[in-house]
């Protein structure tokens, strides 16, 4: 008798250092200072490398570079990221960069996370992704106008 075993779902696709700095180089996180939505700096001026942009969560504590200008908003996208735990969400530029869909990827220039999480609980209870270990969110795409 032949069991057939489930595919493992994958949440977050992997993508190699050198598609990430490609990628990075001109796709930029954008963050809400006041109300306006800003890029940011690398935080404590650390340099862009492959592994500040895997590890570093970018939304936990930005800071504000000049304020976005000439973007206009390209799509929402749902995207997956880690869990620190199911009450701290936390988002790396790679996990977003990763899951920008194919579609978008010639004309996105920069992207803000829009809808977090809020109580440890996962975006219109994604329980599936919870139980794996991940938090939903949705992430405004822009490109220039």
């Amino acid at each position: 008798m032949k069991v057939q075993v489930a595919e493992k779902k994958i949440w977050v696709p992997k993508i190699t250092d050198e598609r990430l700095m490609e990628l990075f180089g001109r796709i930029k996180p954008l963050c809400r200072f006041d109300g306006e939505v800003h890029r940011i700096n690398t935080v404590d001026g650390q340099p862009e490398s492959p592994e500040y942009l895997r590890r570093i969560d970018y939304i936990r504590y930005p800071v504000a570079a000049e304020k976005a200008t000439g973007l206009v908003k390209l799509a929402d996208i749902r995207t997956n990221h880690l869990m620190g735990s199911k009450k701290k969400f936390q988002a790396s530029v790679d996990e977003v960069l990763a899951q920008i869909p194919e579609e978008y990827l010639d004309q996105v220039t920069a992207f803000e996370i829009i809808g977090m999480p809020e109580d440890g609980e996962c975006l219109d209870n994604e329980t599936e992704a919870q139980n794996a270990g991940y938090h939903v969110v949705v992430t405004r795409l822009y490109r220039m106008s």
